[in-house]
C-alpha cells in the first residue's frame, strides 16, 4: 500500500491536459470520449501510469506476483480516481465522523482512567480492513493533492 501510495502520488496528474473534466465533456474532447464523460482526467491519468510502467525499464512492479500487482494496480487506481471532487463531501463526513468518535472514545478511556499508550487504540480505522486502508491512501492522496 506504501507502494501504491508513493506511485500514485507521483503519477497523479499525468498527461493533465490543463482542462477540467466538466470542459472536456462539454466541448466533447476525445478523453471525454475514451472515458465515456466518467472522471476523464482521473481515469486517463490512471491509464497512463500503467502504459508507462509496461515498458520495462518503466515497470517499479516487475518482481510483484499477479496477486500483489494486482492488489497495488487496485489501490493506485482508487487513490487517483478518489481525486475527483464529486464525492470529497462525502469523504471528509466520513473522515470527521471517524475521528470524532474516536476522540470520544480517547475521552472515554481517559475519565475512566484506562488510557493505553498503544497507539493502535487511537486510530479511527480498522487497520485489518482493506476498505478503511484504501480510505487512509484516498486520504492521503486528497490531502497532499488540495494542498498544492
Amino acid at each position: 500500500e506504501c507502494l501504491a501510495l508513493l506511485i500514485a502520488s507521483l503519477c497523479v496528474n499525468v498527461g493533465h491536459s490543463g482542462f477540467t473534466n466538466e470542459f472536456l465533456v462539454t466541448t466533447g474532447h476525445s478523453t471525454a470520449r475514451t472515458y465515456n464523460d466518467q472522471m476523464c482526467q482521473e481515469n486517463m491519468h490512471c491509464s497512463l501510469v500503467f502504459q508507462v510502467m509496461s515498458h520495462p525499464s518503466c515497470n517499479l512492479l516487475h518482481s510483484l506476483s499477479n496477486e500483489d500487482f494486482r492488489k497495488v494496480r487496485k489501490t493506485i487506481i482508487q487513490g487517483i480516481l478518489s481525486l475527483n471532487m464529486k464525492g470529497h463531501a462525502s469523504h471528509l463526513t466520513r473522515l470527521r465522523v471517524s475521528c470524532e468518535i474516536c476522540q470520544l472514545e480517547s475521552e472515554k478511556r481517559s475519565e475512566a482512567g484506562t488510557s493505553d499508550a498503544s497507539l493502535d487504540n487511537y486510530l479511527p480505522f480498522d487497520k485489518s480492513s482493506e476498505e478503511d486502508r484504501q480510505f487512509v491512501v484516498n486520504t492521503m492522496m486528497k490531502a497532499s493533492h488540495l494542498a498544492k
